[in-house]
C-alpha cells in the first residue's frame, strides 16, 4: 500500500538553508566554523549537512506519524510495516508474470483457427468420422490423389469427400481419443504421415487455384464472392495446410523441415497471400476468408523466414560473414560499454578541436609501429573521409548520420565572442562583501565557454603533448567500437547514393558492376558455409519476399492496421456479465423457460465471440509487422527503413496510442453495480476530501480494470477440443472484469525492504499485443529522425507510458517502452524532467548505457527541430535510390521509372 504523500512547510529562511551554510563556509565563516575548517572544508560543510539532515529527519518522521495516526479510522494498520528507522514500506512493486512467445502451446494455436460457424464449413464433427478400415493407408492416398487429379472441379463431390476424409485423419481421430492429450499426439502423427505422402504440392496448388480465379486479367470474377461450396472446400484445403504448418512449427528438429521450407518458398503462396489481401482492400467480401489467411500467412512467415531463435542464429552468422567484433550477447552480465563509429568520431573531432597536437602524436605513434595493423589506419581512413564529407559536402545525405561535435552546437552561436583566451592570465576579482546575510539577494552567475577553442598551455614533459587522460580516454573508445553490419550497410548505401548525387557514377545503370560483394546474398554462400544452410535460406527468402511484394507491403500494412482500427472496445463487459452470469438470471424478476434463456445466451456468446475474434487477429497483425521488421532489419537495413517508414505514413503512432489509451481507460472494461447507478448520480460530493477519494478509486479503476487485468475470454462451448470430445453442455462462469485489485495480493518484502505483488493472472493476448505496439513503436522512431519524435510527442504518450513502468514491471514490457521513453526525454521541458526524475532513473537502472551518453544533456534540440523535416526527406531519399537501384521494376508498379534520355553520362 502506497503511504501518502508527506508535505512540510519551511519558514523563508529555512528556504534558503543551503545556501546560508555556502555563505558561512566560504565568505564570512563565524567563529564556530572557523574551527572545523582548521581540520578541512569538506568536514566543515559535512557536519553542517547531518546535524540539518537530522533535524529534518526528525520533522518528517513526526509529521508522518501523525498523519497515519489521523488516518486509523480509514487505513487500517496492518497494512504497514516498519523498518529500523520508524518508516513504512514506501516503495511497492507489482511484477507482471509474463512471458513473451511468438505462438503458444498447439492446442492454443489450433483452437484459434476456429470460430464457431466454421464448424458447419465441414458438415461437423459427426459426419466427419470415418469407419475404421484395414486399408486406412491406401484410402489416404486415393485421397491425394483427388487433390491431385482436380483442376477446375471445385464444386465436385469428389473433392468434397476427399478433403472430409483428409480432415479427419489431420484432426488426429478424434472419436477414438479419450482425452486433449492423445488428440495432440495423433494430429502430430497424422499431420507428418500425410506430408510424407505428398499432400503439401497438391494442397498448395488447390489453394492457388482458388485465390488466382478471382485475380484474373479479364474482370470478370473481380468482386465476385465465393459459392457456398467453393467457401467449403476452400475453408477445408486452408485448415489442413494451417494444421500441417504448425506441426511442423513445433517439430523443427526433424529433417523434412528444411525440405518444407524448400517446397512452400518454391511454391511462392506467400506472395499471392499478400497479392489478394492488396485485392481484398479494393474488393472487400466476407466470403474470401480473410481472417483465416492472415493466420495463414503468419505461419507461412514463421515457417520460411524463421522465429526469434531463427533470427538470432541469422544474426550471429551475418556477425562472423561480416567481421564484427565488440558484439555480445544481451544476456552477459559482464557486458563491457561500447560506442558506435559516429560517437567516436564526434568525440574524436573534439579533441582536435581542443588538442591540435593530438593528430601529429597519433601519426607519429602508428609510423613506429610494425606494418600489418590495417584496423587502425582503416578506421582513420573512415574518420577522415566521414568528416571531410559532413564538413565539406552538401549531400543530402549527410542529414541522416552525421556526427554532432560541440563546434556545431547551437549554443555557441548564442555566447558572446570571446577576444581574450581563456588560458590568458588574468587578475582575481576583488573580494567585496556579500549582502546575502544582510538580507540581499545572492547572485549566482553562469559562465559558459566555448570548448572548441584550442587548448594552450604546455604540458610538463617533452614526450607527451597531450594529457594522458585524454589519450587514455580515446584508446578506451576505439578500443571498444562497435561497428554493426547494419551501419556498413548503411554507410555502403550511402556512398552509392553520392556518387549518383555528383554524376561520378550512374549506379542505377552499373549496379551489378560496381555493386560490392560483401553485403550481395546468393546461392554461391551454401558452398561457403554448408554449416550454415538454415541461417542463409532465410536470408534468402527474406530478400525473395521483399522483392517479390515490394510494390504491395504499403497495402499489406494497410490491412493489417485496419484489424488494429477495428478494435474500438465498445462492448460493455458488464451487461454481458450480468446477463451470463447465473446468480444475476436466477434473481431477475421476468422468468423465461430454459430453450429462451439458452436461445439468448447463445446470441450473446456470440457477440463475445466477435470480441474475442478482433483481439487475436490484432495479435497475429502485430505479429506478422514485427516479424518482417526484424528480418528487413537483418537482411538490410533500408528494408527495415522502408517499412518503418510505411508505418509512419499510415499513422501507426496515433492509431496505436489511441487504442492503448481505450485499452485501459474505458468504462465498458470496468465494474459498474446496477443497484447503486441511481445512488451515484443522486450523491456528489465536492468536499476536497471526497474528490481525493473519488481521485484514487478512479486510479485504481484505471490499473485494475483494463484489457490487461481483466481475464481472457474463454468460450468452452465453441472451443474445438471440446466440440471434438463433446463437451460442450457443461456449464460455464463468465468473469469477464476484474475483481481482485492488485493491492490485495499477496505480498513478498526482499532484502531491500520492498513490497513484491506478482500478478497471475492477466489476458495473454492482450499482453503480446501490448509488448509488439511497444516494439513497433520504438522502431518507427528511428534514431536521428526526430521529425517522428515531434510527433508522438503531441499525442502526449508519457503519462501511459509511466502509468506502465510503475505498475506493470516485466521485462518485454518493460524494455521497449523506456527506450521509446529515452528517446522523447530530451526534447520535453525542464518541468516535465523535474516531475518525472523516477522515469528518468528508470532509464539509467534498466537501459544498456554507452560509452558517450548524452541523451539528457548533451543534446542540440534547436539544431534538431531545425534539421527535422530535412532528416525525413534525406531518409526517404535514400530509401527510393535503393529501391529504384535494386528492384526498378517492382517500382514501376509504383509509378517510378528511370528515364535517361538527354542527361549525358559523365560516369568514369
Amino acid at each position: 500500500m502506497s503511504s501518502p504523500p508527506l508535505t512540510m512547510t519551511m519558514q523563508n529562511d529555512e528556504e534558503i538553508l543551503i545556501d546560508q551554510l555556502e555563505d558561512q563556509l566560504i565568505d564570512h565563516p563565524d567563529a564556530s566554523t572557523q574551527l572545523f575548517l582548521d581540520a578541512s572544508l569538506d568536514k566543515a560543510f559535512q557536519t553542517k549537512l547531518n546535524a540539518r539532515a537530522e533535524e529534518l529527519s526528525t520533522r518528517e518522521s513526526d509529521q508522518q506519524n501523525d498523519h497515519i495516526s489521523n488516518s486509523t479510522n480509514e487505513i487500517n494498520e496492518d497494512n504497514f510495516k516498519f523498518d529500523k528507522t520508524g518508516y513504512p514500506y514506501l516503495v511497492t512493486r507489482s511484477h507482471l508474470q509474463y512471458e513473451h512467445f511468438e505462438y503458444q502451446d498447439l492446442d492454443v494455436e489450433l483452437s484459434e483457427w476456429f470460430v464457431f460457424n466454421d464448424y458447419q464449413m465441414f458438415g461437423g464433427f459427426v459426419s466427419l468420422v470415418c469407419p475404421e478400415s484395414a486399408n486406412e493407408d491406401q484410402q489416404l492416398s486415393e485421397a491425394i490423389k483427388d487433390l491431385e487429379a482436380s483442376k477446375e472441379m471445385f464444386e465436385s463431390q469428389l473433392l468434397g469427400r476427399a478433403t472430409r476424409r483428409l480432415l479427419y485423419y489431420s484432426f488426429g481421430k478424434y472419436d477414438i481419443c479419450q482425452d486433449r492429450y492423445e488428440q495432440l499426439t495423433l494430429i502430430e502423427q497424422n499431420n507428418l504421415k500425410l506430408y510424407q505422402m505428398g499432400i503439401v504440392k497438391p494442397l498448395v496448388r488447390l489453394i492457388k487455384k482458388f485465390l488466382e480465379s478471382r485475380l484474373d486479367d479479364n474482370g470478370t470474377s473481380k468482386g465476385k464472392p465465393f459459392t457456398i461450396k467453393e467457401q467449403k472446400v476452400l475453408f477445408q484445403l486452408l485448415t489442413l495446410l494451417y494444421f500441417l504448418l504448425n506441426v511442423f512449427l513445433f517439430n523443427k528438429d526433424l529433417v523434412e523441415y528444411l525440405e518444407l521450407r524448400s517446397v512452400l518458398s518454391d511454391s511462392n503462396l506467400i506472395t499471392l497471400i499478400v497479392r489478394f489481401m492488396d485485392y481484398w482492400k479494393l474488393h472487400p467480401n466476407p466470403t474470401y476468408r480473410l481472417r483465416n489467411l492472415i493466420f495463414l500467412l503468419w505461419k507461412l512467415l514463421l515457417i520460411e523466414m524463421g522465429d526469434m531463435e531463427d533470427l538470432k542464429k541469422a544474426d550471429a552468422f551475418l556477425v562472423q560473414l561480416h567481421n564484427i567484433k565488440n558484439k555480445q550477447d544481451k544476456t552477459d552480465e559482464k557486458r563491457k560499454l561500447i560506442c558506435s563509429p559516429l560517437d567516436y568520431f564526434s568525440f574524436k573531432e573534439d579533441l582536435l578541436d581542443k588538442y591540435p597536437l593530438l593528430d601529429c602524436q597519433i601519426k607519429s605513434e602508428q609510423e613506429q609501429k610494425p606494418k600489418g595493423l590495417s584496423d587502425l589506419s582503416e578506421l582513420n581512413k573512415k574518420f577522415e573521409q566521414l568528416m571531410a564529407i559532413n564538413d565539406q559536402c552538401s549531400s543530402i545525405s549527410n542529414y541522416i548520420d552525421y556526427p554532432r561535435t560541440n563546434k556545431t552546437h547551437s549554443v555557441l552561436s548564442q555566447l558572446p565572442q570571446q577576444n581574450i583566451h581563456l588560458s590568458t592570465p588574468m587578475p582575481s576579482p576583488s573580494i567585496e562583501p556579500s549582502e546575502f546575510m544582510s538580507g540581499g539577494e545572492k547572485i549566482r552567475k553562469s559562465y559558459q565557454v566555448n570548448q572548441s577553442i584550442p587548448f594552450i598551455y604546455p604540458q610538463t614533459t617533452d614526450d607527451i603533448e597531450v594529457p594522458l587522460a585524454i589519450k587514455e580516454a580515446d584508446e578506451i573508445l576505439k578500443a571498444n567500437i562497435y561497428d554493426s553490419y547494419s551501419d556498413k550497410r548503411l554507410w555502403n548505401e550511402r556512398q552509392k547514393f553520392m556518387s549518383q548525387e555528383r554524376g561520378y557514377i550512374n549506379q542505377y545503370k552499373n549496379a551489378k558492376d560496381y555493386d560490392e560483394f560483401e553485403f550481395d546474398y546468393n546461392e554461391g554462400l551454401y558452398k561457403e558455409y554448408p554449416r550454415n544452410k538454415f541461417e542463409i535460406s532465410s536470408i534468402l527468402n527474406v530478400e525473395k519476399f521483399y522483392d517479390e511484394n515490394l510494390h504491395q507491403l504499403h497495402s499489406l500494412i494497410e490491412v493489417l492496421l485496419e484489424t488494429l482500427k477495428s478494435n474500438d472496445l465498445d462492448l460493455n463487459l458488464n451487461y454481458f456479465e450480468w446477463e451470463l452470469g447465473s446468480n444475476y438470471q436466477q434473481n431477475r424478476s421476468i422468468e423465461f423457460d430454459e430453450s429462451a434463456r439458452q436461445r439468448v445466451n447463445f446470441v450473446m456468446m456470440q457477440q463475445l465471440e466477435v470480441y474475442q475474434l478482433k483481439e487475436l487477429i490484432l495479435k497475429v497483425s502485430c505479429n506478422i509487422i514485427i516479424l518482417l521488421l526484424r528480418w528487413f532489419k537483418v537482411n538490410h537495413i533500408l528494408k527495415a527503413y522502408y517499412l518503418l517508414t510505411i508505418l509512419f505514413d499510415q499513422q501507426f503512432l496515433s492509431t496505436s496510442l489511441d487504442y492503448l489509451g481505450r485499452s485501459f481507460n474505458n468504462s465498458n472494461l470496468q465494474a459498474q453495480d446496477p443497484t447503486k447507478e441511481e445512488d451515484h448520480n443522486n450523491n456528489i460530493s465536492t468536499s476536497a476530501n471526497n474528490a481525493t477519494k473519488d481521485d484514487l478509486t478512479e486510479y485504481q479503476k484505471l490499473i485494475n480494470e483494463n484489457k490487461l487485468m481483466n481475464p481472457s475470454i474463454e468460450l468452452k462451448k465453441f472451443e474445438f477440443f471440446n466440440n471434438c470430445h463433446n463437451k460442450t453442455t457443461e456449464t460455464e462462469s463468465f468473469e469477464l472484469i476484474n475483481k481482485t485489485y492488485i493491492l490485495t495480493l499477496p505480498r513478498v518484502i526482499d532484502k531491500d525492504n520492498i513490497n513484491n505483488i506478482f500478478i497471475t493472472k492477466y489476458n495473454k493476448n492482450f499482453c503480446s499485443i501490448l509488448v509488439n505496439l511497444m516494439n513497433i513503436t520504438n522502431k518507427v522512431l528511428i534514431k536521428g529522425i526526430t521529425q517522428r519524435i515531434f510527433s508522438i510527442n503531441e499525442l502526449k504518450p508519457s503519462e501511459l507510458f509511466k502509468m506502465l513502468l510503475l505498475n506493470y514491471d516485466n521485462e518485454h514490457l518493460n524494455k521497449p517502452t523506456l527506450k521509446t521513453l529515452k528517446k522523447l526525454v530530451p526534447y520535453q521541458g525542464r518541468k516535465w524532467k523535474s516531475m518525472n526524475m523516477d522515469l528518468i532513473s528508470l532509464i539509467y537502472l534498466n537501459l544498456r548505457l554507452s560509452l558517450k551518453d548524452n541523451w539528457l544533456s548533451g543534446k542540440d534540440l534547436e539544431t534538431d527541430y531545425n534539421k527535422s523535416f530535412d532528416q525525413e526527406v534525406a531518409l526517404r531519399c535514400m530509401l527510393q535510390f535503393y529501391n529504384m537501384r535494386k528492384y526498378p521494376k517492382r517500382m514501376e508498379h509504383m509509378g517510378y521509372t528511370l528515364e535517361f534520355d538527354g542527361i549525358p553520362d559523365l560516369s568514369i
